[in-house]
């Protein structure tokens, strides 16, 4: 029997069968049979995808015309439209025995195409608009001839003629009301339509606006998804379909240069080929949302800065790396992209619904999430990810540009000076981040430094120690350096090494004032938006600042290396009121000073503020608790009235049990908690916190959990509170085995019911009892199956080789980076074996470590050659 494709009108039900050919050792339909039974096709589509024509080995379309068999999917065929007119019909025509001297011609209706496209709502947007007809754009005119005959009629004195011309006008009166109403209705639905698409483009263009300082961003995370080979993508088979991703370049004005006109000055794709995706599943697990939001952007273009399609596709020099990427089909690519991700969304269960939770963070990636991706990427070259460099915008803004754009400002020549001197000082220079790293240690070799320094515009971001004894000459020198430099982030220390060995300030009483004046002297310089202080000085009892002081470019302050003191509280809080940007502020001080400090400054915080020990911090209050304004007796009440703002907490050790019992009872009723830890907690907690803390868990999307059960089991009731929604980072620390059993339980429990979680990325489990590794721990250990995604795994418990080659090939470690294990004293040989195990099931596997186990150099030094690092 002959092989047949069925094909269909699209949104027709009847089917047609066309008997197919052979070429090439595949099935085939050609092209003029499809146009025999459907006369005037003007494309055929597979769902969303539009069928194209088959192409040789070099690209060249076969002839004649065909496409390929798709068996057992039923092909929708699109005719192309005639556009046809029908004239508005009126009841009130003029009678056939009026002679009139001039006629009225009503609008036609135009023909309404049948459609041929299913599209997104953004589409909607942008096709309804420019596809109504233009005489309903346009306002609606009247012609006054109609009117003119009736008084010309009347001054005649032909009243019954004069009468007729009456009906005529007044039906002629009627289409033109009709029409105002319908221009009415139009611009209803233009209004409408610009709604829809400020709705539907909202989240695609947060991709864009969210800006990056220097200090934050320290890998591109612009991208988009293409396949493999777009004539090679399977329709039916998804999971098949191959993946690549190229970094965009996110040139603009602050690129430009009026001497080039070559090179485009809007987002493009980055002149790299490209990285294959090795997971493609658990790729668009973590970042489908994000890179569908680009790809949408990319495919309609929603701003100057961010062009259509076409406009992407010429930025890339394609012949310059001789890849097979060709424009035509990138545009193809893209849809094919967009369609994928949409149906993962509709159909693919658990995974959908892992891909629909990053929503809530899908406008913004950490550099955590984008080093993780680069475990997923295969990367064959030692080049940055895409071959970009670090720019800044004249407002301190980010932007990644590919080679070309940066090399218009920053050539290398300018550079060359500064690399010799690092080089001399055992300095670190990396250019495609523009960080410095130098430790001077005399005051020539800064004079140099700072010489250099000036001739280069790319460094952005510098780590400075001045290692010796320091005179207000020098401190001034590093100043004015400064203020002629592009550099944003400043990290400044002038601790020096003494004859002891010991570290001691570079400075003398003579110079501290000086040094405070050249401190606030850089934080006043626009340029600089990051500064971290390194000195054991009062800072704020010898600071000059001004009451007219504007710090508002200041985003991140760290003067967490000193501690505050009461009389530094007054020019804090002045410090605070005057930088209204900060987007992070850490400080450190003593423990009984904390409430004294956070009084000061709560009134005016507008960012996290996060204090050093106990690691704490504390998120902008509500306007409730900003008004009441409750003094703070001490650190115990603090944690009490201001609990509900904490979004890390890190307590550990008897001491801080009070305060612990504190937050969970000023928690409870509702919490911002993003990250807890309660480590080395042997004091037993009362039944009340026990409950107050499950609440506390119960309520707050915690993304990373620690925690010390010891002796006190009723501990595992926090386990059992823990909202697995968002959670991504686990560690347990264990005194007794039954604990154990228990709380590996509680934890599996957890996950098993909470199907649209996020995946748990990090998994610890430390026990301080002694004795063998049970039969129930390794059947407990063996349901890790049923966790997926992890990349972090540590067990701190003894086991033999066979139970660690056991829970190996139990537990699912497909995407596993980092494995530390315990061992019975375990050798190289076994290691390996270990280590052949795990790479069987994980191809990111970057790190063992086998505690008590016997490794030789030479094992390491294999190891290290196949990018595993080890601690053994």
């Amino acid at each position: 029997m002959d092989t047949t494709q069925q094909f269909r009108l699209q949104g027709e039900p009847s089917i047609e069968e066309i008997t197919c050919d052979q070429f090439d050792g595949q099935n085939i339909v050609y092209w003029e049979d499809i146009e025999q039974v459907f006369p005037g096709v003007k494309h055929v589509k597979c769902g969303k995808i539009t069928v194209s024509l088959m192409r040789d080995s070099s690209r060249t379309r076969v002839t004649p015309h065909c496409i390929k068999h798709y068996p057992g999917v039923v092909l929708d065929v699109v005719l192309t439209a005639a556009d046809k007119s029908h004239p508005v019909e009126t009841s009130s025509k003029p009678p056939s025995d009026v002679k009139t001297t001039s006629s009225v011609t009503l609008p036609r209706k135009r023909a309404v195409k049948p459609v041929t496209k299913t599209y997104t709502n953004s589409e909607i947007g942008q096709l309804l608009v420019s596809s109504l007809a233009p005489e309903l754009q346009a306002p609606p005119t009247a012609s006054s001839d109609g009117y003119d005959l009736i008084v010309q009629a009347i001054k005649d004195g032909r009243v019954e003629q004069s009468k007729m011309f009456k009906r005529c006008f007044q039906g002629f009166k009627t289409e033109m009301t009709k029409n105002m109403d319908l221009t009415t209705r139009v611009m209803e639905l233009q209004d409408e339509i610009k709604q829809l698409q400020i709705q539907v483009l909202k989240p695609v263009q947060d991709v864009f606006s969210i800006t990056y300082q220097v200090y934050e961003s320290r890998l591109p995370h612009l991208f988009i998804i293409l396949p493999q080979d777009s004539a090679q993508w399977d329709d039916l088979n998804t999971a098949s379909n191959k993946f690549r991703l190229y970094f965009l370049c996110e040139c603009g004005e602050h690129t430009g240069s009026p001497d080039n006109d070559a090179s485009p000055y809007h987002i493009h794709l980055a002149n790299h080929k490209g990285y294959d995706i090795a997971r493609p599943s658990e790729f668009f697990q973590d970042y489908g949302h994000y890179v569908l939001s680009i790809m949408k952007a990319i495919k309609f273009g929603i701003s100057p800065a961010v062009p259509a399609l076409p406009q992407l596709v010429r930025g890339y020099d394609i012949d310059q790396h001789g890849s097979s990427l060709q424009a035509e089909s990138i545009e193809f690519g893209v849809e094919q992209v967009i369609c994928h991700l949409e149906n993962v969304i509709l159909s693919e269960g658990i995974a959908a619904r892992e891909f629909v939770a990053q929503k809530e963070s899908s406008t913004a990636l950490e550099d955590s999430q984008l080093q993780q991706l680069e475990a997923i990427l295969k990367k064959t070259d030692q080049e940055p990810l895409g071959n970009l460099f670090k720019t800044v915008t004249s407002s301190g803004d980010v932007k990644w540009a590919c080679v070309n754009h940066f090399r218009e400002h920053n050539p290398e020549e300018a550079t060359q000076a500064l690399r010799e001197i690092l080089l001399s000082s055992n300095g670190k220079f990396n250019e495609r981040l523009g960080r410095v790293e130098v430790r001077l240690r005399s005051a020539q070799k800064a004079k140099e430094f700072y010489q250099a320094l000036e001739k280069t515009k790319s460094v952005l971001e510098l780590q400075i120690a001045l290692e010796w004894e320091v005179y207000n000459t020098d401190l001034q020198q590093l100043r004015d350096s400064l203020l002629k430099t592009n550099v944003g982030a400043l990290e400044f220390d002038i601790r020096w090494g003494g004859p002891d060995g010991g570290r001691h300030w570079g400075y003398n009483y003579n110079t501290q004032r000086t040094l405070c004046d050249v401190i606030i002297d850089i934080m006043r310089a626009p340029s600089i938006k990051a500064l971290t202080v390194i000195a054991g000085l009062d800072l704020f009892q010898h600071s000059s600042f001004q009451w007219k002081e504007d710090f508002s470019h200041l985003t991140y302050l760290d003067f967490s290396r000193f501690l505050l003191r009461k009389e530094d509280l007054r020019c804090l809080e002045f410090l605070v009121t005057k930088s209204p940007n900060l987007r992070q502020l850490t400080l450190s001080a003593e423990q009984e000073q904390i409430p004294a400090v956070y009084s000061a400054i709560v009134e005016h915080q507008k960012c996290p503020i996060d204090f050093w020990h106990p690691k704490l911090r504390i998120l902008p209050p509500t306007s409730e608790v900003r008004q009441a304004k409750k003094p703070l007796e001490d650190i115990v009440q603090m944690y009490k009235v201001h609990g509900e703002q904490f979004e890390i907490i890190e307590l550990g050790g008897k001491q801080d049990v009070s305060l612990i019992e504190a937050f969970a009872e000023g928690a409870r009723n509702g919490s911002r908690l993003k990250k807890l830890t309660l480590s080395w907690i042997s004091q037993k907690l009362s039944d009340e916190c026990i409950k107050n803390l499950a609440s506390v868990i119960t309520g707050t999307q915690l993304s990373h959990l620690a925690l010390s059960l010891e002796d006190d089991e009723r501990r595992i009731q926090l386990l059992e509170a823990v909202s697995w929604t968002r959670l991504r980072s686990l560690d347990i620390r264990l005194a007794q085995d039954l604990q154990w059993v228990k709380a590996m339980r509680a934890v599996m429990d957890g996950i098993g019911k909470t199907p649209g979680r996020v995946p748990l990325a990090d998994f610890a489990l430390y026990s301080d009892a002694h004795g063998t590794f049970s039969s129930a721990m390794e059947e407990l250990l063996e349901s890790l199956v049923t966790v997926t995604s992890l990349k972090s795994f540590e067990l701190s418990k003894t086991m033999t080789l066979q139970q660690i080659l056991n829970l190996i090939k139990a537990a699912n470690f497909s995407r596993l980076q980092s494995l530390y294990i315990s061992s019975n004293g375990i050798g190289s040989a076994e290691v390996e074996i270990i280590l052949d195990a795990l790479l069987l099931c994980s191809t990111a596997l970057n790190s063992l470590s086998v505690r008590n186990a016997h490794v030789t150099k030479g094992l390491k030094e294999r190891m290290s050659a196949r990018g595993i690092k080890t601690l053994m």
